[in-house]
């Protein structure tokens, strides 16, 4: 919601175009400061604390930022993967996501056919978490078809 709260809510597939420089420094920053805030949270704690960063963490690069500045603070993360092939789990899924305040007041038709597109634009730049990454030391959790299989 951190998005929206800063008035970038009911953006369309444009947002998410890996083309469109300017969106993808403002999803960027949007999302480094929410990382930064959590970290925040994390280290005033007392006890023993998990936060949850839900972001579209697609690529490499953008998990090796949040790996970087977790260790600088000295936080552990764990990514969740979720891998979906199945259509008609994903079909229920976007039908779902019409209900998000990004499509308030759209005709259903038109706000599915743009959350698609975004879809689109995701999978483009998409990179499945590796066993490789951060010298073969990143922790994370797969989940296929919300469940049926997780590893």
């Amino acid at each position: 919601n951190f998005r929206r709260q800063k008035g970038l809510g009911a953006v369309n597939a444009s947002f998410f175009d890996t083309n469109n420089t300017n969106a993808i420094k403002e999803r960027e920053n949007l999302a480094m400061a929410v990382m930064e805030e959590m970290i925040e949270w994390l280290c005033r704690v007392d006890d023993v604390a998990v936060g949850i960063f839900d972001a579209t963490n697609t690529t490499i690069k953008r998990r090796e930022r949040i790996l970087e500045r977790g260790k600088k603070s000295g936080v552990k993360i764990l990514f969740i993967e979720s891998i979906c092939s199945d259509p008609d789990i994903l079909s229920r899924n976007y039908r779902m996501k019409l209900s998000n305040d990004d499509y308030k007041g759209q005709e259903p038709e038109v706000a599915l056919r743009d959350f698609i597109q975004r879809v689109k634009k995701y999978e483009k730049v998409y990179q499945e978490v590796e066993d490789t990454e951060d010298n073969g030391n990143v922790s994370y959790i797969k989940l296929i078809n919300v469940g049926q299989k997780i590893t």
